[in-house]
């Protein structure tokens, strides 16, 4: 058994040829239910992906995107983490200010940095772009000071008790499945110097300290999609501690649908083909809950057929090809399709009867 994997021209080319014998007279179906890769072999190519594939060119620099879109750093100095939520893995992060400096951690977390300010507010704007060519930038602002590292960068002036509880606490942006994280914003009491951020998964109990801020604002990196969070804050400064804030409630629902199946190996053994995959496991996908193999079917104008259903964890199926083989290029054409309630994805796999041979 020989097995072939074609450059993307290469394999534009069979597909073509097998849709003219096999597909009829090529009329366009507007029913995405029923358009495979092998019908529009100039589209986006058949890895699935966010539309534009290997098969587009010309288009615009795609837009980084990240969140928040504006920081800000204290007086005393600090760093300040940011999530890319669209258009990463960014590659490369720079600013022609030097008081500012940046670090990337896994393509998706930009963290920037700045020392004592002993002068006026600053700022100055962090440019991004990843390998493909697309950019973006965030605003840095830095609060005045005169007191160097001794400098709070907030009120001074903690007056003679401890501040009150935050109020409005609320959910003013959100990242993606490629970078979840949640932003939180409240109203500052006057007085307060810091704030104490606490998380549970139950709205009346279990809450605990995930971090602290300097500013009325938060962004927990460390949700999880399908995840449901509820947020409490408390203010402080020199005099003690405030009550809880009001709670806050989040829920990271997951609508990622699958990504397409890596094909692993393909076989055949008399009428039987067996195919053999692998699950994309990129985090801009979601997790499967079935899947199936669909074939054309060229008695019928290309017209696809299941032919097998299987479960979220299975890897590999057999089908029997014979009838469904164009009679005059020999050619098979499938897909393994896989599912989830948000959707589907699909990777095309071509047998060639006459030669033995199986393209994807």
């Amino acid at each position: 058994m020989k097995f072939l994997k074609l450059t993307h021209a290469l394999l534009a080319a069979v597909l073509l040829a097998a849709a003219v014998s096999s597909c009829g007279d090529g009329d366009d179906d507007d029913d995405d239910e029923e358009e495979y890769p092998w019908e529009n072999p100039g589209g986006g190519g058949n890895e699935g992906g966010n539309g534009g594939g290997n098969g587009g060119g010309g288009s615009n620099p795609e837009i980084i995107r990240m969140s928040p879109s504006e920081v800000l750093i204290p007086a005393k100095g600090g760093n300040v983490s940011v999530s890319v939520t669209a258009g990463g893995p960014i590659t490369r992060a720079q600013s022609g200010e030097s008081w500012v400096s940046s670090s990337i951690s896994g393509g998706y977390l930009l963290t920037v940095s700045a020392g004592p300010n002993t002068g006026a507010s600053r700022g100055c704007n962090v440019f991004v772009d990843n390998a493909t060519g697309g950019m973006g930038s965030i605003v840095v602002r830095q609060s005045a000071g005169s007191g160097g590292s001794s400098d709070p960068g907030t009120n001074p002036d903690p007056g003679t008790s401890a501040p009150a509880a935050p109020t409005g606490l609320y959910v003013s942006d959100t990242g993606s499945a490629g970078a979840p994280n949640c932003i939180i914003k409240w109203n500052a009491p006057q007085g307060a110097t810091s704030y104490l951020i606490y998380r549970s998964t139950s709205e009346s109990s279990g809450y605990s300290q995930i971090g602290t801020s300097q500013y009325a604002s938060y962004a927990d990196q460390t949700v999880k999609v399908g995840n449901t969070y509820y947020y409490r804050v408390k203010a402080k400064n020199a005099k003690g501690t405030s009550d809880y804030s009001n709670t806050c409630r989040y829920e990271f629902s997951d609508t990622r649908k699958p990504g397409p199946a890596k094909i692993t190996s393909a076989t055949c053994s008399g009428s039987n083909i067996t195919v053999r995959w692998s699950v994309p496991t990129d985090k801009t996908y979601g997790k499967p809950t079935s899947g199936s193999i669909r074939v054309a079917d060229p008695q019928n104008g290309g017209t696809a057929v299941e032919v097998k259903s299987f479960s979220a964890s299975t890897t590999s199926a057999t089908f029997n090809y014979r009838p469904y083989v164009a009679s005059s290029t020999g050619g098979v054409n499938f897909v393994v399709r896989l599912t989830n309630q948000h959707g589907y994805s699909e990777k095309a796999v071509i047998y060639n009867s006459k030669s033995n041979e199986f393209y994807y």
